[in-house]
């Protein structure tokens, strides 16, 4: 993987979630699309990569978010790790498994988001913030895995056929 087509899509992840996921929502539930393409790095690159994908982008929201600067990073990281892990268990051309495998993601980011935020003293209600928040987002991300992932999975393919020259590989 180079790195800036690396870059560029934690660049492209941001402009996407900051201006076309206002108007997906749905009941002022937005996707996010920031973890989706997380998601899609973890599962198409391993551990590794997924994991350090999600830490940059990750700190990335949260320096353009403002506060509690490294939540969204450790989050995204461990979102981005834990899909690289389940890249070898599982078989992802399935949109069943990778429709559940966003929502599973979802659900563990958000609650480790809502560990870390409460272990820093923010007020949270973890039944109300279940129902409203959590489990619509997570139906929400997991009915938009697979095409996240079929995207990142047509940039890799596109990745692999240049060199370094810019040349098409035969």
């Amino acid at each position: 993987m180079r790195a800036p087509v690396f870059v560029g899509m934690i660049v492209l992840a941001h402009v996407v979630q900051g201006v076309v996921a206002p108007y997906l929502a749905i009941e002022r539930v937005k996707p996010d699309l920031v973890l989706l393409v997380t998601l899609a790095y973890g599962l198409l690159y391993g551990p590794g990569v997924g994991g350090r994908f999600g830490l940059i982008s990750g700190l990335l929201q949260d320096l353009l978010l403002g506060r509690y600067l490294g939540v969204f990073g450790l989050t995204r990281m461990a979102a981005g790790y834990l899909a690289g892990v389940a890249e070898r268990r599982l078989y992802r051309e399935s949109l069943l498994i990778l429709t559940a495998t966003g929502a599973g993601t979802s659900i563990f980011a958000d609650l480790l988001f809502m560990a870390l935020m409460s272990a820093t003293g923010y007020p949270l209600d973890p039944l109300t913030d279940m129902g409203r928040v959590v489990i619509p987002v997570a139906l929400y991300n997991g009915l938009l895995t697979p095409l996240v992932y079929r995207a990142v999975q047509r940039i890799r393919r596109w990745e692999r056929t240049r060199t370094r020259d810019g040349e098409m590989v035969q």
